[in-house]
Formats: structure tokens, sequence, C-alpha cells
């Protein structure tokens, strides 16, 4: 949720690119002026907002991947990840930016707790582009390797849970800390 008053200088969603109904890396992007003029309570707003974008294209991935399965086209498969790999790194370069400012405002142990949900995030990323993999290999699986195939999946669901849980866990934190900021 937004502090009052953010609500006006709060980004529309990115646009959507109508050759692959997503939104471009550019679109993605956060203005350079937005973040050097950013208070310490701004800053935190606008790491919610990257997150929501962030949480959007994680969707849109597994929509587009459940596309590529249901059409057999596993071969797009690895330019999917591609695509939504630069899509990433850019909400990455906005948390990485953001986490400057603070540092820049004198807020280096909030700064700290934004590192690791970048580094949470990344990790969530890679487990997410893994598992998707797993489960495209799993359902052309023969049986000699269907088993094992089985547990390779419920071991990285529960790697990519404990990763989600993390960066859930690390912006409730940072919060809090932007609460205290308030006060």
């Amino acid at each position: 949720m937004l502090a009052r008053g953010a609500e006006s200088t709060v980004r529309k969603a990115p646009e959507k690119d109508p050759l692959h109904g997503e939104p471009s890396e550019h679109d993605l992007v956060m203005p350079g002026d937005l973040i050097s003029e950013a208070s310490a309570m701004r800053v935190v707003q606008l790491v919610a907002q990257v997150q929501e974008h962030r949480i959007s294209l994680s969707a849109l991935f597994e929509d587009k991947y459940e596309d590529l399965v249901t059409a057999g086209a596993a071969e797009k498969y690895q330019g999917l990840v591609e695509r939504f790999k630069a899509k990433n790194d850019v909400l990455t370069q906005n948390l990485a930016r953001l986490e400057q400012r603070l540092r820049d405002l004198g807020h280096g142990d909030i700064a700290s707790i934004l590192g690791r949900v970048a580094s949470f995030e990344a990790k969530r990323w890679g487990l997410s582009c893994d598992l998707q993999t797993l489960r495209q290999q799993h359902s052309v699986a023969d049986m000699d390797t269907r088993d094992e195939l089985s547990e390779q999946v419920s071991t990285t669901s529960k790697r990519l849970q404990h990763a989600q849980s993390a960066v859930q866990e690390a912006m409730e934190e940072l919060r809090c800390e932007a609460a205290d900021l308030d006060e």
C-alpha cells in the first residue's frame, strides 16, 4: 500500500508491447529524476512499485511458458527465458538505483535490506526458470527418468517457495523500517 500523497507521482503501469502482449524493457526503466528526487519514504514506495511489476512479469512469464507447452513449441523456450531475463534485469537495475539512493540519503541499513530483496529475487528468477525447464523435461520423459524428474521438480518447487518467502520477509522488513522513517 502506498503512503499518503504517493498516488500523484506513481508511474502508470508499463505499456504493453503489442507484439508480445508484455511491457518492453524501455517501459520498465524507472526515470532517473524520479529516483534522484525521491525521499527515503518515496524510495520504499518505488521499491513496492518495482515489485508489483516483477509479480506481473512473473505471472506473464508463466502464462507464456504454458502457451509454449500447449503449442508444443519447446524450442522457443530459450528465447522466452532470454526475453524475460532482460526485463527482470531492468527491474533489478531499478532496485540497485533505489538502493543507491537510500545510501545517498544516509539510510545504509535500509539499503542493505533492499540489497537482500534484489539478491533473493535473482535466486527466485533462476529457480523459476529451472522449474519450468524441469517441468518441460518431465512432460516428455520416458518412464525410466520420470520418477527422478518428479523428485527434481518437487525439490525445485520447494526451493522456489523458500526464495519467494525470503523475498516477502525482506519486503516486510523494508516496510517496517520505512514505517520508522515516517515517525
